[in-house]
């Protein structure tokens, strides 16, 4: 009873000076010059940082910061534009939803913003920006999306600075974090860097926004160094901070300061365990994490009734067998987990860090869940640490959680998850007008499910559901399908998709379908059956590399 109440990782620990640090730039100018501060924490995958950036963002939220967060995906580029898209539009409807708190002073505050953008764009600027950002509409009265208005970088950066300026002109602060920079899309790169400069140019608005970057720093690109060199340029003049954090890996004090703290016992009782644990994991934070959850979860360390305290034999301990590196070990910890709680695992690392909870709700409805449905093990999962329930998301606690179950399912399993995935859900859109499928209409009444983004976090936007059933196909591969009218049926997938893209003008995600649905066509480029659906997919893909 006691050892299963104990869950190592859910507090913080050995990261003291870099948090004080952090929370000194945010709530404390400290004499510095009055320009945007941007920090960016690099260290390797499972140092802390985006825990760090999140106890921050915790913190400084209850000082009126509205704090922003989005985090970029390992081999999904291509949708670098709808995670930016995402944050602005989250940060127009946290806007709007203080306009409907019912608090008088949140109500002046969403007015005033609305009426700073109007002011600062006018009608056709506004509607323009629909298509990055949505809520616009709801946000200032008025504005609708006029057909599809395809912006460019510099009206892109134009529009979207314009709105954070309006944003920031009304005396409250901005925390903005982007994990994970090392995998994102250069052209969204140069879009954040482009918008930041932007705002140094406005004195008072600069002085409200913290940016928060962190990345891999074994995974840096030119790109990315170009984009911090970007910002660092801007500090000779004064109109920007830039703060360089790199997270170290823990001391054996961090470690049993940790061991101390979870098991409520002195420091003479843990030091050696906490020895231990830090040599045999070189302090990588999590890897101590998995290693001391590895311990309780085997019995290894366990609670003795007799001694009321928790108790391990030290000499068992020391020649203790455990795996080489974090992956490894995080590989064992999982093969302990009973049958149905893998599947789950497995189907949503399909979707990679993270799954809306009513797509899972969407394939209890199929029929593609384990039994019983996903609930019964989420909790579980979620009191392990393996996985979070955050709002309407389901996400694993660290990527590489994710990567290690994903790369851990057998590649012909986990490519027939792809596969029945994609089919499932790209039977609930119109994607297959030409093939038999079950309209959306069909299950519309169990689930929220809208024909246009409305911003709930319990809707699934069809055109989201369209982009996710393509990609899980696309992940299949087009080797999983023999028959020549399934792969032309998924080549007209990638058309659909690719539209759907480039008309919200993420032309790189357009061109990542269009490269597919070709894909898709193999050998059967060209005939006279599929001459049409060819032509469409290369002059898109034309058009979305120009």
């Amino acid at each position: 009873f006691y050892t299963s109440a104990i869950h190592f990782g859910q507090k913080y620990y050995g990261r003291s000076k870099e948090l004080a640090k952090i929370l000194g730039i945010a709530t404390v100018p400290n004499g510095r010059s009055c320009g945007l501060e941007a920090i960016f924490v690099s260290g390797v995958a499972g140092s802390g940082k985006s825990h760090l950036a999140s106890a921050v963002g915790d913190f400084v939220s209850n000082f009126g910061f509205m704090v922003l967060t989005a985090k970029f995906n390992r081999g999904m580029e291509y949708t670098s534009r709808e995670i930016v898209s995402t944050l602005m539009d989250d940060m127009v409807s946290n806007i709007v939803e203080m306009g409907d708190s019912g608090d008088d002073s949140d109500f002046d505050y969403t007015h005033r913003v609305s009426q700073a953008l109007s002011s600062a764009l006018d009608a056709g600027s506004l509607s323009a920006l629909v298509d990055f950002v949505p809520s616009i509409q709801i946000l200032v009265p008025g504005v609708v999306k006029k057909g599809n208005i395809l912006c460019s970088h510099w009206q892109l950066v134009f529009l979207s600075s314009k709105l954070l300026c309006s944003v920031l002109s009304q005396d409250r602060k901005i925390f903005i974090t982007l994990d994970d920079l090392q995998w994102a899309d250069p052209t969204m790169l140069q879009l954040i860097s482009d918008m930041l400069i932007s705002i140094c140019k406005y004195p008072e608005e600069r002085q409200r926004l913290i940016f928060v970057g962190m990345y891999r720093d074994n995974e840096v690109s030119s790109d990315l160094m170009l984009f911090i060199t970007n910002l660092m340029n801007l500090e000779g003049g004064g109109s920007a901070n830039v703060t360089g954090l790199e997270l170290s890996t823990l001391s054996l004090d961090d470690v049993t300061e940790m061991v101390m703290s979870e098991l409520r016992l002195p420091r003479r009782l843990v030091s050696k365990l906490a020895d231990v644990v830090h040599k045999r994991t070189h302090g990588h934070a999590i890897f101590v994490v998995q290693l001391l959850n590895s311990l309780v979860s085997d019995s290894t360390i366990a609670y003795s009734p007799m001694l009321h305290r928790f108790y391990w034999d030290q000499d068992k301990i020391c020649t203790l067998k455990t795996a080489d590196n974090v992956a490894s070990l995080i590989v064992s910890n999982m093969t302990s987990l009973p049958s149905e709680e893998l599947l789950c695992l497995r189907i949503i690392s399909c979707f990679g860090i993270q799954v809306q909870f009513n797509i899972l709700e969407l394939l209890e409805v199929i029929g593609l869940a384990p039994t019983g449905g996903f609930e019964p093990y989420l909790h579980n999962l979620n009191d392990q640490g393996i996985i979070e329930i955050v709002s309407a998301l389901v996400v694993f606690t660290h990527d590489l959680i994710q990567e290690q179950v994903y790369e851990g399912t057998p590649e012909k399993e986990r490519r027939q998850l792809h596969c029945d995935i994609g089919i499932c859900l790209g039977g609930k859109t119109s994607l297959d007008d030409n093939f038999e499928h079950k309209p959306i209409d069909a299950v519309i009444g169990q689930l929220h499910v809208s024909d246009t983004s409305n911003n709930e976090d319990s809707t699934i936007d069809t055109t989201s559901l369209v982009s996710i059933a393509t990609s899980q196909i696309n992940k299949a591969g087009p080797e999983v399908f023999s028959d020549r009218m399934q792969r032309t049926r998924f080549a007209s997938w990638n058309l659909r998709a690719g539209k759907d893209a480039a008309e919200k003008s993420s032309f790189r995600a357009a061109l990542h379908y269009y490269k597919h649905g070709i894909a898709f066509l193999g050998d059967d480029v060209w005939l006279e059956d599929t001459y049409d659906l060819c032509l469409k997919l290369y002059e898109g893909a034309a058009l979305s590399s120009s």
